[in-house]
């Protein structure tokens, strides 16, 4: 029996927000409409980008992450391979939104710590390029090559 049968309903929202915003942006393009400004659905926080501590209620994934560790710590429970990927896409995927959300309301100063602390991670042979993508590149091959 599945444990995932549905995308999440808070990474729904921020899809159609998404839309929203492409939407009317589409419009403004035409003279059409009014160019809305790229706003998450705010869920607990006032829209404030000076209250930073405030701002990861907008981009709520812990739902999200409450399923995946349960699904890969309890051996009981049968999550297969596609849902496990659909929860970490999902869960990403909110998390590169929040990112470039900060990102456009940081201080110089504070992007200049955000990429020398980013470089520092993507230089690392444990980090993102080694460490992590060429790491599930070869569990993927080694999953699609697994014989029962």
């Amino acid at each position: 029996m599945p444990i995932i049968t549905a995308p999440d309903p808070e990474f729904m929202d921020q899809i159609t927000e998404l839309e929203s915003v492409s939407k009317a942006a589409d419009e403004a393009a035409m003279l059409i409409g009014q160019r809305k400004w790229m706003y998450p659905p705010l869920q607990g926080w006032d829209g404030d980008p000076r209250k930073i501590s405030d701002m990861n209620k907008a981009f709520v994934r812990k739902n999200l992450n409450k399923t995946y560790v349960t699904i890969m710590s309890d051996t009981t429970q049968k999550g297969t391979i596609g849902e496990i990927m659909i929860l970490k896409l999902q869960i990403d995927y909110i998390a590169s939104l929040e990112r470039a959300f900060r990102t456009r309301f940081c201080s110089s100063v504070r992007a200049r710590m955000h990429s020398a602390a980013r470089r520092r991670g993507q230089g690392n042979p444990q980090g993102l390029f080694t460490g992590s993508i060429v790491l599930w590149l070869k569990r993927i091959l080694t999953a699609a090559h697994f014989t029962a």
